[in-house]
């Protein structure tokens, strides 16, 4: 596990967390997460997680997911949602879903 942290006091606050973990059980069996966050305190507040999962259960089963969140308040507030599944189940069976949102609030509502 490793965790940066970057605090910077007046119109900016910044952090960043990044949490690697990888475990192998049986034959094989592997995560990783990522987070990372940033904030600023002000005219502008911004938030960004990606998580990141892969598994793999006897022969293979695989996800990966990730997340992206971006916010500004004040004038607009925009967020995007990024989603990836994959999967096999006995030798292979693969799915793949992604989605995305963009989100403005004020002038514009987009999604």
């Amino acid at each position: 596990m490793s965790v940066w942290a970057n605090v910077g006091v007046g119109e900016c606050l910044h952090w960043r967390m990044s949490v690697l973990v990888n475990i192998g059980v049986g034959e094989c069996q592997y995560w990783r997460i990522s987070v990372l966050a940033n904030v600023g305190i002000g005219a502008c507040h911004y938030g960004r997680m990606t998580v990141l999962a892969n598994v793999t259960m006897g022969k293979c089963r695989c996800w990966r997911m990730s997340v992206w969140v971006n916010v500004s308040t004040g004038e607009c507030w925009h967020g995007r949602m990024s989603v990836w599944a994959n999967v096999g189940m006995g030798e292979c069976r693969y799915g793949r879903m992604s989605l995305w949102a963009n989100v403005a609030m004020g002038k514009c509502q987009y999604w």
